[in-house]
């Protein structure tokens, strides 16, 4: 997401590197880089990520069509109480009405507003807003897109200083919001493989392998879903592994020679055949020594090419992000026929 910075020109967000520059004052506990460790927040019922606090409490209800979920978190001078809230939300775009009239009508109403700056997303135009309250002391942000007839909306209200301490957090809130649609993943390509697929832009490639025109290997990790009590990140990954095969081989002697190489400690949970002549998916149990995992793992044969699509994440965390990978892999093998 871009911001315009009222000179007329486009300039990127501010960077993570923000939110390690700053350490909060007060009460506010230091972790090393002074703010709570962030996590990639997945809702599926709005379809939209942020980073927030890991740790932070949600909440979530829905009313005149609008879906919201709303994360708090402490106090900067009492850390025993709420001092910011957080609220997600999405729902029909009101029509015949500017994202300003919206938050005039909504949000901005005894608040003095201190800043009023244009954002895009993708192909989609929003505004943020920054405020604060004429008789108490509060303040707040307030960002509003409408994308494909939604309107989605990030909505920060708290005690003032909470706001202030939280600013670098809030920064990157703002900066990597992101609407978890096909439509605004990132396309990746490798048109010798006959490999078109689409993954969210807050997951990165982290690996590729390439043989001749015969092999293909290429994964890509989420950001942040947990952090583990000694500082290490918990994320979700991708592997694709393409390979040239004869054409003895089916799609069930692909999967079958496929699966028995899993070894014993994968269990099937789950058996399907995907529409769209997307191939088969199953559903794994992977028990190592270090945690448990799912694996959600999709056989296709197109072409004279098998392809292999390996979701691997904690189990105790798979169930947050499924429709989140299956909304990636509704794109596979989308520009190929079936075999």
């Amino acid at each position: 997401m871009q911001r315009d910075n009222g000179s007329g020109r486009e300039r990127p967000l501010r960077t993570v590197l923000a939110l390690f520059a700053l350490c909060l004052s007060g009460a506010f506990a230091c972790q090393g880089t002074g703010q709570p460790p962030l996590i990639t927040v997945y809702l599926p019922a709005i379809e939209v990520s942020l980073p927030l606090p890991q740790g932070w409490t949600s909440a979530s209800t829905e009313q005149g069509g609008y879906r919201m979920t709303t994360f708090s978190g402490p106090s900067v001078d009492v850390p025993e109480r709420d001092g910011i809230q957080v609220q997600v939300m999405a729902g029909p775009a009101p029509s015949g009405q500017t994202l300003r009239e919206v938050a005039d009508q909504f949000y901005i109403g005894e608040q003095i507003v201190q800043s009023e700056q244009t954002v895009r997303m993708g192909e989609d135009d929003g505004m943020l807003w920054t405020f604060a309250w004429e008789r108490r002391p509060q303040a707040g942000r307030l960002l509003l897109i409408e994308s494909d007839g939604l309107l989605y909306g990030v909505f920060t209200t708290g005690e003032a200083r909470s706001v202030q301490a939280y600013g670098p957090t809030l920064d990157r809130l703002y900066d990597d919001f992101t609407i978890e649609s096909a439509a605004s993943f990132a396309l990746y390509e490798e048109p010798d493989f006959n490999l078109s697929l689409r993954t969210p832009r807050s997951w990165t490639r982290s690996h590729f392998l390439r043989q001749a025109d015969e092999t293909l290997l290429v994964g890509f990790r989420s950001g942040p879903l947990a952090v583990e009590a000694d500082g290490s990140t918990v994320h979700a990954t991708l592997e694709v592994t393409v390979q040239s095969v004869g054409p003895e081989v089916t799609l069930e002697s692909f999967y079958s020679a496929a699966a028995a190489g899993l070894g014993e400690n994968y269990r099937m949970l789950r058996h399907e055949i995907l529409d769209d002549g997307r191939g088969i998916a199953v559903l794994y149990s992977l028990e190592t020594q270090l945690a448990d995992y799912l694996e959600w793992v999709v056989y296709n044969l197109v072409d004279g090419r098998t392809y292999l699509y390996r979701f691997h994440c904690r189990n105790t965390l798979y169930r947050n992000i499924e429709s989140w990978l299956h909304e990636i892999a509704g794109g596979f093998a989308a520009s190929t026929s079936p075999a």
